[in-house]
Formats: structure tokens, sequence, C-alpha cells
């Protein structure tokens, strides 16, 4: 019997890595979708490319802000965390594809890093306890 239950547990905590491996790829690379295409942004949102590199240097200097969302997940709990963070990646993307103006991309930009960040730490957090 308790074999069984260690196979389940196991076979649960490597569908929960696979998912969240593939989740991390969906969001890095929306993540880093943005500097290649950094001339072809300036020139949609008519803005220059050193504009549109300063927003980008907005959004990682959000990653000071890391040792805060330790506190926001034990708030608000790890799974809730994880999916506020997707739910709010995706608007803020979403936002950026159905409002390309340059104050909507300055606004989002920084959002979706922060959820980037609730979902890195809430995953961590949450695959340790496992």
């Amino acid at each position: 019997m308790e074999k069984n239950k260690k196979r389940v547990f196991t076979g649960t905590v490597a569908m929960l890595v696979i998912l969240f491996g593939l989740l991390r790829i969906a969001i890095f690379t929306g993540y880093h979708m943005v500097t290649p295409f950094l001339p072809e942004i300036a020139r949609n949102l008519d803005t220059t490319i050193v504009v549109i590199g300063l927003a980008i240097s907005i959004r990682s200097a959000m990653g000071f802000l890391g040792p805060v969302w330790g506190g926001i997940i034990d708030l608000f709990g790890k799974k809730n965390s994880l999916l506020i963070a997707l739910l709010t990646f995706a608007a803020s993307y979403a936002a950026i594809y159905f409002f390309p103006s340059f104050p909507c991309f300055v606004v989002a930009l920084p959002i979706s890093y922060a959820a980037t960040l609730t979902f890195d730490s809430a995953m961590y957090s949450y695959l340790s306890e496992m």
C-alpha cells in the first residue's frame, strides 16, 4: 500500500515539474521576446530605441522588489499566487497587444515582470514543500 502511494506522489511531482517547466518557457519567451525586436517596437510605437530601452530598464528594476514577493505569496497562498501571477502576466501582454501605445507598453511591461517574479517565487516555494 505504501509503495503505491509513493509512486502516485512521485508521478504527481513529475507532472507538476513538467507543467511548471512549460509555463516557465512560455513566460520567459514573453519576457525575453522584447529585446530582439526593439527597433521594430520603437518604430511601431513612434518612439526611439533609447526610450524603449528605458522602459525595459524600468521592467528590470522591478527585480529589486523581489524580496517583497515572498511576503505577498505568504499573504495570498502559493496556489492563489500562481494563478494570480499567470492571469496578470497574460492580461499585461494582452493589453500591449490590444492597445499598442507607448504609455500602455510602459505600464504593462513592469506589471508583467512583477507577475513573472511572483510566479517564480510561488512555484519554487510550492515545489519545495512537495
